[in-house]
């Protein structure tokens, strides 16, 4: 009887080696939401108008939203979120 052998994964073992394969967040580039959604998540439905938008196109509906908001609205924010989506939290927990 032929002994199969059993296939070595090739993952990072240290956390160097495992830095190497993980981008930092500064290099990750925000995208109109049409193309994060290519990636094929599963979003609540956002308007069609929205989805073309540049990430600077956002940040300004984003702004001008709070600022007619005011104090009634509290953005939530999780602690993993990246930066181009945290940074309009009010609070960040987990």
């Amino acid at each position: 009887m032929a002994t199969k052998q059993l296939r070595v994964p090739i993952l990072p073992v240290t956390e160097m080696e495992q830095g190497a394969f993980c981008r930092p967040e500064d290099d990750l580039l925000a995208k109109p939401l049409v193309e994060e959604m290519k990636a094929n998540v599963n979003w609540q439905k956002i308007p069609d108008h929205y989805l073309n938008l540049s990430p600077t196109e956002l940040d300004e509906k984003i702004k001008s939203s709070r600022d007619t908001l005011g104090k009634r609205v509290v953005l939530l924010g999780h602690h993993y979120q990246r930066e181009e989506v945290i940074k309009y939290a009010d609070l960040q927990g987990d």
